[in-house]
């Protein structure tokens, strides 16, 4: 076990081995033996990720802070393109005029003692480490806490990037990968409906790696996607691998969209590729084959746009294919306009 951490937060030190990290814990004496191995207790990681953490009671604080003495509960925006200033009027969670993070307040679980399972550890690139602290819960399954990449040393750990995640917990993985030359953090965990114990769905959260920081950026519609009143803002770069949605209608018939997504990085940008598909079921015949009424596939890549700070898109297949076709009857034939 390590006796004592020397904990150096902000980029005071520069690490022997690289470039100056944006925190730096060593063994204050011996050999760092977990550090050879890349092995720490779970405790350790909690006082490296979080400040003033308490460990005693394994406590982290009702506003938990990562390292450098940044809030764990706000998402990390994204840094303004070079040149700019920041202005008076600026709000922390609003980036491209879209909001990046509701109130951490809601739904909030009343903080506990932090656990060994609130520290998930999963591989990063060139031997690094990916370190996720859930300080924060909350009732529909997500928690908040500092997202690191860290980097071995002979005497610790340095972290080289740094930001906060709130995501869903249940198997939660995560991974590093490339678009062109940008690092995207890549999160993936379960959403499951409580009232119905088998119905989860697969999330996947992207957070580019900018400037050493894991960035929540919204997702923006195109300029030539904005027709009048429409809201450019998505919401997060969040994607649901599946789901469905049921409709039904008005002669009786069910219809049901099913929707698969999948995310790949090697355009050079991250390409969300989405198929849809609709089929109807006759009430009457419940035992009898649905029918199927429509398929459709896209793909949108998302471009990361430094002077608005946000990830350029266009609209999602999904809600496209619901209001087109969420009333219209069973029987209606395709036309050339639907391909």
């Amino acid at each position: 076990m390590i006796a004592a951490l020397a904990l150096l937060p902000g980029c005071r030190k520069r690490d022997p081995s690289g470039p100056t990290p944006i925190c730096l814990a060593e063994v204050a004496g011996g050999t760092a033996v977990e550090s050879e191995a890349q092995e720490l207790p779970a405790d350790i990681w909690l006082s490296i990720m979080l400040q003033n953490f308490d460990r005693e009671r394994r406590l982290p604080g009702e506003d938990p802070k990562d390292c450098t003495g940044r809030s764990t509960t706000e998402p990390t925006p994204p840094p303004l393109a070079e040149g700019e200033e920041p202005s008076e009027d600026d709000k922390p969670n609003i980036v491209a005029g879209c909001n990046i993070g509701g109130d951490p307040e809601v739904k909030r679980l009343p903080t506990r003692p932090l656990t060994d399972e609130d520290v998930i550890i999963n591989k990063g690139p060139d031997g690094m480490s990916l370190v996720w602290v859930q300080a924060t819960h909350y009732d529909n399954g997500e928690a908040s806490g500092p997202i690191a990449m860290v980097q071995w040393t002979q005497a610790g750990v340095a972290v080289r990037a740094l930001g906060s995640l709130r995501a869903q917990t249940n198997k939660a993985r995560m991974r590093i990968e490339m678009a062109g030359d940008q690092q995207i953090l890549v999160v993936e965990g379960d959403e499951c409906n409580p009232e119905v114990s088998k119905l989860c769905k697969r999330i996947m959260k992207l957070l580019p790696n900018l400037n050493g920081r894991f960035a929540t950026v919204p997702l923006k519609l195109q300029k030539d996607e904005v027709v009048g009143d429409v809201d450019p803002c998505l919401g997060e770069a969040s994607f649901a691998l599946f789901e469905s949605y049921t409709s039904n209608l008005p002669d009786g018939w069910i219809r049901k969209f099913e929707i698969s997504r999948s995310v790949t990085f090697d355009k050079g940008a991250p390409l969300v590729a989405e198929q849809v598909t609709i089929k109807d079921q006759d009430p009457n015949q419940p035992e009898a084959p649905p029918v199927e009424f429509r398929e459709a596939s896209t793909d949108r890549t998302l471009v990361y746009q430094p002077i608005d700070r946000s990830f350029g898109t266009r609209g999602s297949l999904w809600e496209q294919m619901i209001n087109n076709y969420g009333s219209v009857a069973h029987d209606a034939k395709a036309t050339d306009d639907d391909d």
